[in-house]
């Protein structure tokens, strides 16, 4: 179960700051 949330925490912290920089893109090239 240790190693399960090992991985989990692994890939939320490599997934969500190329979600945010996604976003930032989005907005640079999309203004509203």
């Amino acid at each position: 179960m240790i190693q399960y949330f090992h991985n989990y925490v692994l890939i939320y912290r490599t997934v969500l700051p190329a979600h945010e920089n996604a976003l930032i893109v989005q907005k640079r090239f999309l203004p509203s």
